[in-house]
């Protein structure tokens, strides 16, 4: 049996499935703090409207396949700025799956479009969203607000975790964790 597969089956055995970057979401909805485990992840910024999101998680799953890279973990998004700031083409953001990395350590150079990253232990405030991701900015207002009357402010760029894989999901009621990273406010 090939030992790549027997160590992923091992790690998803003892996981329970879900990600070794994340924690399975709460039943219910409520906008909580945490701190996140570090992780390493492919990594690929994009430019333009976020209707490439689903090209773009099929783009980087392939490039992280054609690395050797075990992908045991949730397709993740980051956003760094929003289309309410500027127009559709303008908009930044970036496909993200945690990877294990190979018993050498990651190569120096990596071939290709994509990146690896490692993502530092973050305090965030998240809540979940289900539904259509076209209706998740009253979720996105929901957890604003939550954190400035809180005593938080945001301290970098939005995070999505995909419960759902929007790539492929066809129900309206995909499982969205969305992320703030946050620091607590100075006081006045």
């Amino acid at each position: 049996m090939n030992k790549a597969f027997v160590v992923l089956l091992a790690v998803l055995v003892l996981t329970g499935g879900t990600s070794f970057c994340e924690e399975r979401p709460a039943p219910d909805f409520a906008i909580s703090v945490k701190t996140t485990e570090p992780c390493q992840v492919a990594y690929q910024k994009y430019t333009g409207p976020y209707s490439g999101i689903p090209k773009a998680i099929g783009d980087v799953a392939a490039w992280a396949a054609t690395q050797g890279f075990i992908m045991p973990g949730l397709i993740m998004g980051e956003y760094y700025n929003s289309p309410m700031e500027v127009d559709s083409t303008k908009l930044e953001w970036a496909i993200m799956y945690p990877v294990f990395e190979p018993l050498g350590g990651f190569p120096k150079e990596i071939p290709g479009p994509g990146s690896i990253r490692k993502l530092e232990p973050t305090l965030i405030v998240y809540t979940y969203f289900q539904g259509p991701y076209e209706n998740v900015g009253a979720a996105y207002m929901r957890l604003f607000t939550w954190v400035f009357q809180n005593g938080y402010q945001p301290a970098s760029a939005m995070r999505e975790i995909y419960w759902s894989d929007p790539a492929k999901t066809q129900n309206s009621k995909p499982l969205t964790e969305i992320q703030l990273p946050v620091m607590k406010a100075a006081q006045n």
